[in-house]
């Protein structure tokens, strides 16, 4: 990763562990009171420290309806963040580069790592949240 960080060193994955957290405005602060200070976006983050609220982050990937998918069991494997999400760090901009919530993405990969395969690995069907049931 760019400048030695790597992705868990500002998000972290608290238990039960199945999400990762966007990391708080002054986690960000932390390194960029003194780097790339002279950029857009870290100039609009010490106005958004300096106001005293946290940082409006915008999800890019999501969880599939009907999935039932954490990532600690993913990082606990060994999984690197790279494998599902792009090199992130050499992106100016985050988007989804990869086609996360594609099944046959998660097959292939699963297949190839010899994790897994049946259904109810990532699929608990039916459950009455699934189904809209309240």
């Amino acid at each position: 990763m760019a400048l030695g960080v790597v992705c868990q060193m500002c998000h972290t994955n608290p238990e039960p562990g199945s999400m990762m957290t966007y990391p708080a405005t002054e986690t960000c602060m932390s390194c960029h009171e003194a780097i790339a200070i002279d950029t857009p976006a870290i100039q609009s983050l010490h106005t958004l420290a300096k106001s005293g609220h946290e940082i409006p982050w915008v999800r890019v990937y999501a969880v599939t309806p009907g999935v039932t998918w954490a990532h600690r069991p993913h990082v606990d494997a060994g999984v690197q963040c790279e494998t599902c999400h792009g090199d992130i760090s050499q992106a100016d901009v985050v988007s989804e580069t990869k086609a996360t919530v594609a099944m046959a993405t998660c097959i292939s990969c699963h297949e190839a790592q010899g994790a897994k395969t049946e259904c109810v690995t990532c699929h608990a069907w039916p459950t009455d949240k699934f189904l809209g049931i309240k």
